[in-house]
């Protein structure tokens, strides 16, 4: 078992002791979904008023708590300054890991691995006194961060070894020497997200560029060739850290002269946040005073623009350009150039920096290659679904793999390429296994799924699981149907005991055989459905003698708990099957294909 310390920033940002509440509370669901079998338990640490907060949110945290003693509150309570220049730059000494702050914070970690000794700290976005801390006392620290896909294209998380932006490490990954398990053009990726779900009146993620916006046309957005430039937050640690542009006023002043000398018109928007952030407000009014004063060839829209209208200057643009916002990514998704004045973690390689003598050339030509290869990377191994993070085991997948993988450097291909083979949630994105998303309203709810006929004698079963609950879909005699059961991890025992070819090396089939019973009554499943991705391909029954498996737990069993059947090879060879055991009980646990425990209950 290890354990886990949940480092949810208590210092004062923007003003505000709660400033990351919201992203503590995603970490925090995340661990709850991590029950000791999956060898994983945890607490969390933060100032009073976010503990307080999540105490009330969330029941089950309130004793996996830990708190500031009262000398040390003392100590944070004078931190509190208000937001300017010196409060800044206090944040950028914490980031950074220097000064009497990050001495403090380091401190109080000390303390508190007195009281828990947490083998791992996980924290979001960056701090240096926290990895100051891991590095001094030998233990992994695992920053996460949004992913560079905002609503409506995917919501993202990604979790980092290094740190998180330009300091993350995957900066340093090898890219071309790398072989994602999938490769596909850039734009797939956002085909999931395609209509809003179930509703073919409302325009969606793929509509919106391919059709113009009248508004926008009304206002002459589209007249003539341009570029986009979405504005940053003066005080964002992409913008402070990671760029030589320290303020939005620096960076328009740099880049539109060349963009208006190279033939290309530009269209700016504010930052959606600026307008609720008085230091932000400033800093960006002034940079839009000055390119207000440009007049010709200069177009602002409103900071407040809805976000598919926005896609839609961006599919209409020539390229992105930008320091290191998100949006630089989504332009790539939607097929276009992105230029990029700072550092980014969706950059590897560096291949995206703007470079003063082919600034032209980079608007005007695509490397279709490098997108395509740097999307499917990140998309499939990098950034993770959120509902993979909190309501599934994106968070234990990671850190299983930081820790197998501590005598690696994380410039190495090795470490890269072991981490495209352990981590990939990001299918779920580009596949159907996330089927959660098509409205449940569409298909007629046919009862439990344990015992269902209409189900088992149905074509098209796909399945998913959300909230505890596994569903599966199917189409019965032309209607859409639907059942559900629990799905409760670890709820079966048993071992896959092969998975191989059969003697004759002409088959085109593979023998899958082993065992089951479930924890509840020791009793065999009643099915077992084998799945490909979301795909509900066949179902097996329980018929193999197995009077050893009585022996072997010393309880009276019944005889028949074994099981054996063939699959097409071709099945297999996409690595992503699955074995969901259906229990007596409208209970069911989904368990990979592979040689081994179906749970880590026993050995």
């Amino acid at each position: 078992m290890r354990n886990i310390l949940v480092y949810i920033e208590p210092h004062p940002i923007r003003n505000y002791f709660e400033e990351f509440y919201d992203v503590g509370q995603i970490l925090c669901d995340g661990m709850l979904q991590l029950d000791k079998g999956l060898g994983y338990q945890f607490r969390y640490f933060s100032n009073d008023a976010i503990v307080d907060r999540l105490v009330t949110e969330r029941a089950a945290l309130s004793y996996l708590s830990m708190r500031f003693t009262a000398d040390e509150n003392e100590t944070l309570e004078s931190f509190y300054k208000q937001w300017n220049e010196e409060s800044i730059q206090d944040w950028l000494s914490l980031v950074k890991g220097t000064g009497p702050i990050s001495d403090f914070y380091v401190s109080v970690l000390s303390r508190i691995r007195e009281e828990y000794a947490f083998d791992a700290i996980l924290l979001w976005s960056d701090n240096g006194a926290v990895r100051r801390f891991g590095e001094i006392n030998g233990i992994p620290v695992l920053h996460a961060e949004f992913g560079p896909t905002r609503s409506p294209f995917h919501k993202t998380v990604y979790f980092d070894p290094q740190g998180t932006n330009g300091a993350a490490a995957v900066l340093n990954a090898p890219l071309d020497e790398l072989v994602p398990a999938i490769s596909v053009p850039r734009e797939t990726w956002v085909t999931r997200e395609g209509k809003v779900w179930n509703d073919q009146n409302k325009v969606g993620l793929i509509d919106a560029p391919l059709t113009l916006d009248k508004g926008l046309v009304a206002k002459g957005v589209f007249s003539g060739p341009f570029v986009f430039i979405p504005l940053q937050l003066q005080d964002d640690l992409n913008t402070q850290l990671y760029s030589e542009f320290k303020t939005p006023e620096a960076f328009l002043q740099y880049v539109i002269p060349k963009v208006l000398a190279a033939g290309f018109r530009v269209v700016i928007k504010g930052h959606p946040a600026a307008g609720g952030r008085t230091y932000n407000l400033i800093a960006e009014t002034k940079a839009l005073k000055y390119a207000k004063s440009l007049e010709d060839g200069v177009t602002i829209i409103p900071r407040d623009t809805p976000a598919l209208q926005s896609i839609n200057v961006i599919a209409q643009a020539a390229a992105v350009l930008t320091i290191n916002s998100s949006v630089g990514f989504e332009a790539i998704l939607l097929g276009k150039n992105s230029i990029l004045f700072g550092n980014a973690a969706f950059d590897i390689g560096g291949k995206l920096q703007a470079t003063p003598d082919e600034f032209t050339s980079l608007i005007t030509q695509s490397d279709n290659e490098h997108s395509d290869k740097l999307a499917s990377f990140l998309c499939n191994h990098y950034l993770h679904p959120l509902e993979a993070v909190t309501n599934g085991n994106a968070i234990a997948t990671v850190f299983d793999y930081i820790f197998e993988s501590q005598s690696l450097s994380t410039h190495s291909k090795e470490f890269w390429q072991g981490w495209i083979s352990k981590i990939q949630f990001g299918y779920d994105w580009l596949s159907e296994s996330t089927q959660e998303k098509e409205d449940l309203r569409s298909y007629r709810y046919a009862g439990n799924l344990v015992g269902n006929r209409l189900i088992f004698e149905s074509g098209s079963r796909t399945h998913f699981i959300k909230n505890d609950q596994l569903v599966v879909q199917a189409t019965y005699q032309n209607t859409k149907i639907f059942a559900n059961c629990k799905h409760i991890n670890n709820s079966f025992i048993g071992f896959i005991e092969s998975t191989e070819d059969p003697a004759d090396d002409t088959s085109k089939f593979i023998k899958i055989s082993g065992w089951a019973l479930d924890l509840k009554g020791y009793r065999p499943p009643v099915q077992i459905l084998f799945c490909s991705q979301n795909r509900v391909l066949s179902t097996h029954r329980i018929l193999t003698i197995r009077r050893d498996v009585a022996d072997f737990l010393g309880k009276r069993v019944a005889p028949k708990c074994g099981f054996t059947f063939e699959i097409d090879k071709k099945h297999i060879d996409n690595n992503d099957c699955y074995l969901i055991f259906l229990s007596t009980s409208n209970f069911a646990y989904r368990a990979p294909l592979k040689v081994g425990s179906i749970t880590s209950q026993i050995n």
